[in-house]
This record gives C-alpha cells, structure tokens and sequence, in this order.
C-alpha cells in the first residue's frame, strides 16, 4: 500500500499540538490519531468524549472514516460557555460602556 501524508490539529488556550505523519492508504481518522504522539502528551484527551473534524468539517464515525492524501484532522475542544449567551453578555458590556 502507500502512505499517504495527514495532519493532526489539537489547540488548547496556551498550547498548540500540529502533527503531520504519513500513514497507510485505507487509515481511518482513529487510527491516524492513535499513531500520532498526542493521547501521550494529553492523557487527558480520550478518543471516546472528543468531537473530530477534517478542514472544520465534523466527522460523526471517526473509527470509519478513511483519511485522503492532506487530510487536517482537527480535534476539537468542548464549548464551555453557551455562544449564544456569551453574545448577550458582550453586548450588555458594549451598552453599559
């Protein structure tokens, strides 16, 4: 088979992981993580409770899902603060100013 090279993209606030390894032909996103150092230098970061997206597109089966040649897989953090919300409490602060 070939390798295919990809990217792996997992921002934290203070601290950027950016991996780029090639892989096998017929890799799925699980897999491509797993290879990558980043679930040993974030043990808090499980592959059961993460959001996964390829170019800000959500991946619903990463475990299924087969990488392409370029493919940016990009792990996403949990919202803490309801956007919707955070808007309110921006404009309020803009009206009281």
């Amino acid at each position: 088979m070939n390798d295919i090279m990809v990217e792996i993209i997992y921002a934290l606030p203070d601290k950027l992981y950016h991996y780029k390894l090639m892989v096998s032909a017929g890799t799925t996103v699980t897999q491509a993580i797993e290879q990558s150092d980043l679930l040993t230098e974030c043990r808090n970061l499980s592959l059961q409770n993460i959001s996964i997206g390829i170019f800000g597109k959500k991946i619903l089966r990463p475990a299924e899902h087969i990488v392409e040649k370029g493919d940016r897989i990009e792990i996403y953090r949990p919202i803490i603060t309801d956007p919707k919300l955070f808007r309110k409490k921006r404009i309020a602060n803009r009206e009281t100013d």
